[in-house]
């Protein structure tokens, strides 16, 4: 088979150049997405928390309603934690046993408890 010179060529494939330019055009394609997605995954992961803390409120708020008293631990109000994605899971944090006695703070306007 005739190559672009002309000469016979057994072998078909790319040059060490021509996968190095690619690579370097691939890398700089990275450099400049990477600031824009970063934002993104950060509001993503916030909204998780959020939406696990919020959780853990209702059914704090239930068990409170049910036993008129706060449950000083989450397995009390029924919270199973989903499995982390190292596990082969989705959830990217891990309630700690310890975390009740803290909820009263407020996360971005939403109350999340009310420990007594």
């Amino acid at each position: 088979m005739k190559n672009k010179r002309g000469s016979l060529d057994s072998e078909n494939g790319f040059s060490l150049t021509e996968l190095m330019v690619v690579l370097v055009i691939v890398g700089v394609l990275v450099l400049l997405a990477l600031p824009r997605l970063l934002p993104v995954v950060t509001k993503a992961k916030n909204t998780e928390a959020k939406l696990m803390l919020k959780q853990i409120h209702t059914l704090q708020q239930t068990f409170k309603f049910e036993y008129d008293r706060y449950a000083s631990s989450l397995p009390d109000i029924g919270f199973e934690q989903t499995k982390l994605i190292n596990d082969g899971g989705q959830a990217r944090y891990k309630q700690h046993p310890l975390m009740l006695p803290l909820l009263p703070a407020t996360l971005g306007g939403l109350q999340v408890g009310c420990i007594q």
